[in-house]
């Protein structure tokens, strides 16, 4: 039997999981911009709404670039990541599938070369970083920066 998500506010955003609001706290702690639910896509596979939007911070020649997050509660399945592969080809961005909370991340960089697989990047724009997982994008973050938003998104208390 698969548990239930309790929906959450935060934000004034109603999320369909506290996983997914978790998420929103630590991309908000470390100062990324996200938009949640933002469009919904009729794909080749089916029916897409990804969760998360987050938009680049740097300077761009795409003033609107960004890439999509989905977040999972349980294991990623075949359906899912044929769904992010067709959303990133019909958009032209990254699709990161995510499976667990944001403090699994810390677990991925001690593991990551040893096949560690709760993250999933499809990325259609630029070949070279097919193998460039969505957790070590949290590189650039310091250490200092990287556990308070860890620490942040774990305390957080939601409203029901």
């Amino acid at each position: 039997m698969n548990p239930i998500p309790i929906e959450t506010v935060y934000k004034g955003y109603k999320f369909r999981s506290r996983l997914e609001a978790r998420w929103a706290v630590f991309f908000d702690s470390l100062g990324i911009k996200w938009e949640y639910e933002k469009e919904g896509y009729k794909l080749k596979h089916g029916w897409y709404l990804p969760d998360f939007w987050l938009l680049y911070q740097h300077k761009s020649e795409y003033p609107n670039s960004g890439e999509w997050v989905e977040i999972k509660g349980q294991k990623i399945t075949k359906k899912e990541e044929q769904l992010a592969l067709d959303l990133s080809i019909s958009t032209k961005h990254s699709t990161n599938i995510i499976h667990g909370p944001p403090w699994n991340i810390e677990e991925h960089f001690k593991t990551h070369n040893k096949g560690f697989n709760n993250y999933l990047l499809i990325d259609t724009i630029d070949p070279l970083f097919e193998t460039f997982c969505f957790s070590c994008k949290f590189l650039n973050f310091t250490t200092n920066k990287f556990h308070k938003a860890l620490n942040q998104a774990k305390q957080e208390r939601f409203k029901k």
